[in-house]
Protein backbone atom coordinates (compact mmCIF):
# COMPACT_ATOMS: atom_id res chain seq x y z
CA UNK A 1 0.00 0.00 0.00
CA UNK A 2 1.22 3.48 -0.88
CA UNK A 3 2.35 5.91 1.80
CA UNK A 4 1.22 9.46 1.00
CA UNK A 5 4.01 11.93 1.64
CA UNK A 6 4.13 15.68 2.13
CA UNK A 7 6.62 18.53 2.34
CA UNK A 8 5.67 21.74 4.17
CA UNK A 9 7.26 24.97 2.93
CA UNK A 10 7.00 28.14 5.09
CA UNK A 11 5.94 25.71 7.81
CA UNK A 12 5.63 28.09 10.76
CA UNK A 13 4.84 26.25 13.97
CA UNK A 14 3.25 23.36 12.06
CA UNK A 15 -0.51 23.93 11.72
CA UNK A 16 -0.62 22.76 8.10
CA UNK A 17 1.56 19.74 8.84
CA UNK A 18 -0.72 18.75 11.72
CA UNK A 19 -3.76 18.87 9.45
CA UNK A 20 -2.03 16.80 6.76
CA UNK A 21 -0.99 14.25 9.36
CA UNK A 22 -4.59 14.01 10.57
CA UNK A 23 -5.53 13.30 6.95
CA UNK A 24 -3.07 10.42 6.80
CA UNK A 25 -0.03 12.02 5.17
CA UNK A 26 3.52 11.42 6.34
CA UNK A 27 5.21 14.82 6.48
CA UNK A 28 8.80 14.13 5.49
CA UNK A 29 10.40 17.58 5.59
CA UNK A 30 9.61 21.20 6.40
CA UNK A 31 11.28 24.56 5.80
CA UNK A 32 11.03 27.54 8.14
CA UNK A 33 13.34 30.47 8.85
CA UNK A 34 12.14 31.52 12.32
CA UNK A 35 14.05 29.82 15.14
CA UNK A 36 11.19 29.60 17.64
CA UNK A 37 8.73 28.38 15.00
CA UNK A 38 11.25 25.66 14.16
CA UNK A 39 11.53 24.71 17.82
CA UNK A 40 7.75 24.40 18.16
CA UNK A 41 7.53 22.48 14.91
CA UNK A 42 10.25 20.00 15.88
CA UNK A 43 8.59 19.35 19.24
CA UNK A 44 5.32 18.36 17.60
CA UNK A 45 6.54 16.76 14.37
CA UNK A 46 9.66 14.79 15.32
CA UNK A 47 9.47 12.53 12.25
CA UNK A 48 9.76 15.45 9.81
CA UNK A 49 13.21 16.76 8.94
CA UNK A 50 13.10 20.48 9.74
CA UNK A 51 15.32 22.77 7.66
CA UNK A 52 15.81 26.02 9.56
CA UNK A 53 16.91 28.23 6.72
CA UNK A 54 16.00 31.04 4.36
CA UNK A 55 14.02 29.17 1.71
CA UNK A 56 15.56 31.38 -0.97
CA UNK A 57 18.91 29.74 -0.23
CA UNK A 58 17.59 26.21 -0.76
CA UNK A 59 17.03 24.25 -3.94
CA UNK A 60 14.41 21.62 -4.59
CA UNK A 61 17.22 19.08 -4.47
CA UNK A 62 18.18 20.24 -0.96
CA UNK A 63 14.63 19.81 0.29
CA UNK A 64 14.10 16.43 -1.36
CA UNK A 65 17.35 15.19 0.14
CA UNK A 66 16.10 16.19 3.60
CA UNK A 67 12.82 14.39 2.89
CA UNK A 68 14.65 11.30 1.54
CA UNK A 69 12.55 11.48 -1.60
CA UNK A 70 13.37 11.58 -5.30
CA UNK A 71 12.08 14.03 -7.88
CA UNK A 72 8.44 13.26 -8.66
CA UNK A 73 7.93 10.95 -5.68
CA UNK A 74 6.35 13.35 -3.17
CA UNK A 75 2.56 13.28 -3.07
CA UNK A 76 1.97 16.90 -2.10
CA UNK A 77 3.96 20.06 -1.40
CA UNK A 78 2.16 22.58 0.79
CA UNK A 79 3.09 26.24 1.03
CA UNK A 80 1.78 29.44 2.61
CA UNK A 81 4.36 32.18 1.96
CA UNK A 82 4.32 35.15 4.36
CA UNK A 83 1.31 37.25 3.40
CA UNK A 84 1.95 40.67 4.99
CA UNK A 85 2.84 42.11 1.60
CA UNK A 86 -0.68 41.33 0.37
CA UNK A 87 -2.60 42.78 3.31
CA UNK A 88 -5.42 45.13 2.38
CA UNK A 89 -3.70 48.31 3.51
CA UNK A 90 -0.70 47.53 1.32
CA UNK A 91 -2.57 46.72 -1.88
CA UNK A 92 -2.12 50.10 -3.55
CA UNK A 93 -0.01 48.88 -6.47
CA UNK A 94 0.95 45.62 -8.08
CA UNK A 95 2.52 44.26 -4.91
CA UNK A 96 5.79 43.76 -6.74
CA UNK A 97 7.65 46.18 -4.50
CA UNK A 98 7.44 44.14 -1.29
CA UNK A 99 10.33 41.63 -1.05
CA UNK A 100 8.12 39.19 0.88
CA UNK A 101 6.00 38.79 -2.23
CA UNK A 102 8.96 37.25 -4.06
CA UNK A 103 8.44 34.17 -1.89
CA UNK A 104 5.29 33.28 -3.84
CA UNK A 105 7.46 32.92 -6.92
CA UNK A 106 9.98 30.89 -4.93
CA UNK A 107 7.19 28.47 -4.03
CA UNK A 108 6.39 27.99 -7.71
CA UNK A 109 10.03 27.43 -8.61
CA UNK A 110 10.53 24.83 -5.88
CA UNK A 111 7.36 22.94 -6.84
CA UNK A 112 8.64 22.84 -10.40
CA UNK A 113 11.98 21.44 -9.24
CA UNK A 114 10.54 18.81 -6.89
CA UNK A 115 7.64 17.74 -9.16
CA UNK A 116 5.17 16.51 -6.51
CA UNK A 117 1.94 14.95 -7.72
CA UNK A 118 0.01 17.84 -6.16
CA UNK A 119 0.65 21.20 -4.56
CA UNK A 120 -1.51 23.12 -2.11
CA UNK A 121 -1.04 26.88 -2.03
CA UNK A 122 -2.66 28.99 0.67
CA UNK A 123 -2.61 32.75 1.24
CA UNK A 124 -4.70 35.84 1.96
CA UNK A 125 -7.49 36.83 -0.46
CA UNK A 126 -5.60 40.03 -1.33
CA UNK A 127 -3.17 37.99 -3.40
CA UNK A 128 -5.76 37.69 -6.17
CA UNK A 129 -6.67 41.36 -6.50
CA UNK A 130 -6.79 42.42 -10.12
CA UNK A 131 -3.87 44.82 -9.69
CA UNK A 132 -1.61 42.16 -8.17
CA UNK A 133 0.50 40.26 -10.71
CA UNK A 134 2.31 37.94 -8.30
CA UNK A 135 -0.05 34.98 -8.43
CA UNK A 136 -0.54 35.14 -12.19
CA UNK A 137 3.23 35.12 -12.69
CA UNK A 138 3.58 32.13 -10.37
CA UNK A 139 0.77 30.26 -12.14
CA UNK A 140 2.59 30.72 -15.42
CA UNK A 141 5.72 29.19 -13.86
CA UNK A 142 3.74 26.25 -12.57
CA UNK A 143 2.05 25.65 -15.92
CA UNK A 144 5.44 25.59 -17.64
CA UNK A 145 6.52 23.00 -15.06
CA UNK A 146 3.65 20.73 -16.09
CA UNK A 147 0.92 21.65 -13.59
CA UNK A 148 -2.76 22.40 -14.03
CA UNK A 149 -4.57 24.52 -11.48
CA UNK A 150 -7.48 22.17 -10.82
CA UNK A 151 -9.13 24.31 -8.17
CA UNK A 152 -8.70 27.80 -6.76
CA UNK A 153 -10.86 30.16 -4.79
CA UNK A 154 -11.48 31.95 -1.53
CA UNK A 155 -12.78 29.82 1.33
CA UNK A 156 -13.57 30.52 4.99
CA UNK A 157 -11.98 28.27 7.62
CA UNK A 158 -15.18 28.46 9.66
CA UNK A 159 -16.81 26.18 7.07
CA UNK A 160 -14.34 23.40 7.91
CA UNK A 161 -14.73 23.12 11.66
CA UNK A 162 -12.57 26.06 12.77
CA UNK A 163 -14.30 28.31 15.36
CA UNK A 164 -13.06 31.38 13.52
CA UNK A 165 -13.90 33.37 10.40
CA UNK A 166 -10.68 33.24 8.37
CA UNK A 167 -10.98 33.80 4.65
CA UNK A 168 -8.10 32.37 2.64
CA UNK A 169 -7.19 32.00 -0.99
CA UNK A 170 -6.50 28.34 -1.71
CA UNK A 171 -5.24 26.73 -4.92
CA UNK A 172 -4.65 23.06 -5.71
CA UNK A 173 -2.45 22.07 -8.62
CA UNK A 174 -1.77 18.68 -10.17
CA UNK A 175 0.43 17.11 -12.82
CA UNK A 176 -1.70 13.93 -13.15
CA UNK A 177 -3.72 13.96 -16.40
CA UNK A 178 -7.45 13.91 -15.85
CA UNK A 179 -7.45 14.56 -12.11
CA UNK A 180 -10.27 16.86 -11.01
CA UNK A 181 -10.06 17.39 -7.28
CA UNK A 182 -11.84 20.47 -6.05
CA UNK A 183 -11.65 22.44 -2.83
CA UNK A 184 -13.64 20.55 -0.16
CA UNK A 185 -17.30 21.38 0.20
CA UNK A 186 -18.25 23.40 3.25
CA UNK A 187 -19.39 21.30 6.20
CA UNK A 188 -23.09 21.10 6.88
CA UNK A 189 -24.42 22.06 10.27
CA UNK A 190 -23.87 25.01 12.63
CA UNK A 191 -20.50 26.71 12.88
CA UNK A 192 -18.28 26.08 15.88
CA UNK A 193 -18.37 29.04 18.25
CA UNK A 194 -16.18 30.82 20.75
CA UNK A 195 -18.16 29.13 23.52
CA UNK A 196 -17.50 25.71 21.98
CA UNK A 197 -13.78 26.43 21.88
CA UNK A 198 -13.03 28.20 25.17
CA UNK A 199 -16.17 28.14 27.28
CA UNK A 200 -14.82 25.47 29.63
CA UNK A 201 -11.60 27.30 30.53
CA UNK A 202 -11.16 28.69 34.04
CA UNK A 203 -11.85 32.43 34.49
CA UNK A 204 -8.70 34.47 35.12
CA UNK A 205 -7.96 37.84 36.65
CA UNK A 206 -5.54 40.37 35.20
CA UNK A 207 -2.09 38.73 34.86
CA UNK A 208 -3.21 35.44 36.44
CA UNK A 209 -1.82 32.10 35.24
CA UNK A 210 -3.66 28.79 35.45
CA UNK A 211 -1.27 26.56 37.39
CA UNK A 212 -2.52 23.50 35.55
CA UNK A 213 -2.02 25.07 32.11
CA UNK A 214 0.71 27.73 31.70
CA UNK A 215 -0.65 28.54 28.23
CA UNK A 216 -3.82 29.77 29.91
CA UNK A 217 -2.16 32.95 31.13
CA UNK A 218 -4.05 36.25 31.26
CA UNK A 219 -2.25 39.27 29.78
CA UNK A 220 -1.26 41.98 32.25
CA UNK A 221 -3.07 45.24 31.52
CA UNK A 222 -2.75 48.67 33.11
CA UNK A 223 -5.48 49.86 35.46
CA UNK A 224 -6.54 52.47 32.89
CA UNK A 225 -7.06 49.81 30.25
CA UNK A 226 -8.99 47.59 32.64
CA UNK A 227 -11.31 50.49 33.43
CA UNK A 228 -11.93 50.89 29.70
CA UNK A 229 -12.57 47.17 29.29
CA UNK A 230 -15.16 47.28 32.08
CA UNK A 231 -17.15 49.81 30.08
CA UNK A 232 -17.30 47.64 26.95
CA UNK A 233 -20.49 45.60 26.71
CA UNK A 234 -20.14 41.87 27.29
CA UNK A 235 -20.60 39.36 24.49
CA UNK A 236 -19.66 41.28 21.35
CA UNK A 237 -19.41 44.88 22.54
CA UNK A 238 -17.01 47.36 20.95
CA UNK A 239 -15.14 50.53 21.88
CA UNK A 240 -17.91 52.59 20.28
CA UNK A 241 -19.75 52.19 23.58
CA UNK A 242 -17.03 53.90 25.60
CA UNK A 243 -17.89 57.30 27.09
CA UNK A 244 -16.01 60.20 25.39
CA UNK A 245 -13.63 60.70 28.31
CA UNK A 246 -12.44 57.08 28.05
CA UNK A 247 -11.85 57.01 24.30
CA UNK A 248 -8.29 57.23 23.09
CA UNK A 249 -7.42 60.41 21.19
CA UNK A 250 -6.30 58.40 18.16
CA UNK A 251 -9.71 56.70 18.04
CA UNK A 252 -11.59 59.99 18.16
CA UNK A 253 -9.87 61.18 14.99
CA UNK A 254 -11.10 58.39 12.71
CA UNK A 255 -13.76 55.71 12.61
CA UNK A 256 -11.62 52.88 11.21
CA UNK A 257 -10.20 49.84 12.99
CA UNK A 258 -13.51 49.36 14.77
CA UNK A 259 -12.54 45.94 16.12
CA UNK A 260 -9.85 47.42 18.36
CA UNK A 261 -10.88 46.85 22.02
CA UNK A 262 -13.81 44.77 20.82
CA UNK A 263 -15.12 41.69 22.63
CA UNK A 264 -15.68 38.30 21.05
CA UNK A 265 -19.25 36.95 21.03
CA UNK A 266 -19.86 33.70 22.88
CA UNK A 267 -22.21 32.13 20.36
CA UNK A 268 -20.50 33.17 17.14
CA UNK A 269 -17.15 32.17 15.63
CA UNK A 270 -14.31 34.53 16.43
CA UNK A 271 -13.00 37.05 13.95
CA UNK A 272 -9.69 36.37 12.18
CA UNK A 273 -6.78 35.89 14.55
CA UNK A 274 -3.50 37.68 13.84
CA UNK A 275 -0.06 37.68 15.40
CA UNK A 276 -1.41 40.19 17.92
CA UNK A 277 -4.25 37.90 18.99
CA UNK A 278 -3.71 38.36 22.74
CA UNK A 279 -3.53 42.16 22.53
CA UNK A 280 -6.91 43.97 22.53
CA UNK A 281 -5.28 47.04 20.96
CA UNK A 282 -4.63 44.94 17.83
CA UNK A 283 -8.21 43.87 17.14
CA UNK A 284 -11.33 42.20 18.53
CA UNK A 285 -9.35 40.14 21.01
CA UNK A 286 -11.11 40.87 24.32
CA UNK A 287 -12.64 37.94 26.18
CA UNK A 288 -16.46 37.90 25.80
CA UNK A 289 -17.01 38.86 29.45
CA UNK A 290 -13.74 38.91 31.40
CA UNK A 291 -11.87 42.22 31.41
CA UNK A 292 -8.72 41.04 29.64
CA UNK A 293 -7.26 40.00 26.33
CA UNK A 294 -7.23 36.40 25.16
CA UNK A 295 -4.84 33.91 26.72
CA UNK A 296 -2.49 31.87 24.56
CA UNK A 297 -4.60 28.78 25.23
CA UNK A 298 -7.76 30.53 24.10
CA UNK A 299 -6.06 31.76 20.94
CA UNK A 300 -4.64 28.31 20.20
CA UNK A 301 -8.07 26.70 20.56
CA UNK A 302 -9.69 29.32 18.34
CA UNK A 303 -7.06 28.50 15.71
CA UNK A 304 -7.85 24.80 16.06
CA UNK A 305 -4.80 23.50 17.93
CA UNK A 306 -5.36 20.72 20.46
CA UNK A 307 -4.22 21.36 24.04
CA UNK A 308 -1.53 18.71 23.56
CA UNK A 309 0.28 20.89 21.01
CA UNK A 310 3.47 22.40 22.45
CA UNK A 311 4.72 25.90 21.70
CA UNK A 312 8.17 27.34 22.36
CA UNK A 313 9.15 30.96 22.90
CA UNK A 314 7.97 34.05 24.74
CA UNK A 315 4.29 34.94 24.99
CA UNK A 316 4.68 37.40 22.13
CA UNK A 317 6.47 34.81 19.99
CA UNK A 318 3.86 32.14 20.69
CA UNK A 319 1.00 34.53 19.91
CA UNK A 320 2.69 35.30 16.59
CA UNK A 321 3.08 31.58 15.82
CA UNK A 322 -0.59 30.91 16.57
CA UNK A 323 -1.96 33.91 14.69
CA UNK A 324 0.13 33.24 11.59
CA UNK A 325 -0.55 29.51 11.38
CA UNK A 326 -2.76 27.55 9.00
CA UNK A 327 -5.71 26.13 11.00
CA UNK A 328 -5.13 22.36 11.19
CA UNK A 329 -8.79 21.50 10.50
CA UNK A 330 -8.69 23.44 7.24
CA UNK A 331 -5.66 21.54 5.98
CA UNK A 332 -7.15 18.28 7.26
CA UNK A 333 -10.21 18.82 5.05
CA UNK A 334 -8.08 19.60 2.00
CA UNK A 335 -5.77 16.65 2.67
CA UNK A 336 -8.71 14.28 2.99
CA UNK A 337 -10.15 15.50 -0.30
CA UNK A 338 -6.84 14.74 -2.02
CA UNK A 339 -6.54 11.27 -0.53
CA UNK A 340 -10.13 10.29 -1.19
CA UNK A 341 -9.79 11.12 -4.87
CA UNK A 342 -6.35 9.72 -5.61
CA UNK A 343 -6.49 6.54 -7.72
CA UNK A 344 -4.15 4.81 -5.30
CA UNK A 345 -4.48 2.61 -2.23
CA UNK A 346 -3.33 4.26 0.95
CA UNK A 347 -2.42 3.55 4.51
CA UNK A 348 -2.95 5.77 7.53
CA UNK A 349 0.29 7.03 9.01
CA UNK A 350 1.18 9.18 11.99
Amino acid sequence: MRVFTAIDLFAGCGGASLGLRWAGFRVKAAVEIDKMCCSSYAENHPKANMLQNDIQLLSGTDILKAAKLKVGKCTVVMGCPPCQGFSRHRLKGSGLGDPRNDLVGVFGELVGEMQPMFFIFENVPGLTKSHNLIWQSTKNKLKKAGYRIISEGIIDAVDYGVPQHRKRFTAIGCRIPGAAIGIPDAELGPWHTVRDAIGDLRPLENGEIDEEDPMHCAPTHSEKLIERFKQIEHDGGSRSGLPPDMQLECHKKHDGHNDVFGRLSWDKPSNTLTGGCTNPSKGRFLHPEQNRGLTLREAARLQGFPDSYKFHGSRTQIAMQIGNSVPPQLMHAIGLRLRQNLPLKSQSVS
